[in-house]
């Protein structure tokens, strides 16, 4: 998966690096060098089960995926700050 966690290489950012499989092992993925991908664990956890057939499917779910959670967050924070000011 491609996050900004890619362009930050230093310990703590590599502590949190996986390896994900494009054809998730859950559904009979195999143990192959085509078939593994590094990647950060938030994106690997975003991507789930779920089946691609192409890591640039599988990277334009997760980016997209990612950039949902991140404006529902923003928008979350946004409106309990906007709460605590009123009170």
């Amino acid at each position: 998966m491609k996050c900004l966690i890619e362009f930050m290489a230093n310990f703590e950012n590599a502590l949190v690096m996986s390896v994900d499989f494009l054809h998730p092992r859950a559904h009979q993925g195999r143990k192959h060098p085509h078939n593994l991908i590094a990647c950060c664990r938030p994106c690997n956890m975003l991507k789930g089960r779920h089946i691609f057939k192409t890591f640039e499917e599988a990277k334009a779910y997760v980016l997209a995926r990612r950039d949902e959670l991140r404006k529902s967050w923003e928008s979350e924070t946004s409106r309990s700050r906007g709460n605590a000011a009123k009170a």
